[in-house]
Parts: C-alpha cells; structure tokens; sequence
C-alpha cells in the first residue's frame, strides 16, 4: 500500500490527524485556535502556515471566505488516514424510538 505521508513534516502530520480526530469525534471541526493550542502555537498565523502547507501537498482543499471552519479533505488526506490506527471510534448514538 502506497505511504502518503512521506511528503509531511512531522508537525503537518500531526496537524492533519488532529484536525481528521477533532472532526471524527465532534462532527464539526476545530478552529485554528483549537489547533494551535493542541499543537503548542501561540500565532494563528503559525497554523495558517501549517493549513496552507497542507492545501499546497493536496491533503486540504481550498476554503472560501464564507465558510467557517470548513476544511475540505482531498482524497489523499482520507487515505492517509484510513491507513492509520491511530483514529478513535466515537460511540455511535442510537435515537430512541418515539413512544
């Protein structure tokens, strides 16, 4: 199976798994201060490098301005994750039915 992570810097990988983990779990995403405080960044401008880093590898694709928090994964970002382990399932919650 093909590696998509040889192109990352050890911190854009660990961007990238935060960000896919924060999605997984919450079912929104984080925001860049979110990330920066995961990630020990105090600038918001050192995340939006690291985003951009990302866009530019093709793991993240682009945002428009109206959009918040809307960080779109390319297929190349799926696959890295989905050959990893290290993604937490979160409990599924099943509905109640209506009495």
């Amino acid at each position: 199976m093909k590696s998509y992570s040889h192109d990352l810097t050890p911190r854009q990988l660990q961007c990238l798994h935060f960000i896919v983990q924060y999605t997984f779990e919450r079912l929104y995403q984080p925001s860049i201060r979110e990330i920066g405080e995961y990630m020990g960044i105090v600038s918001t401008n050192g995340v939006a490098d690291h985003l951009k880093a990302l866009r530019r590898k093709g793991y993240l694709g682009e945002q428009t301005k109206q959009e918040t928090r809307a960080l779109k994964f390319e297929d190349k970002a799926l696959m890295l994750i989905k050959c990893s382990d290290t993604l937490r399932a979160r409990p599924i919650i099943v509905p109640k039915e209506a009495k």
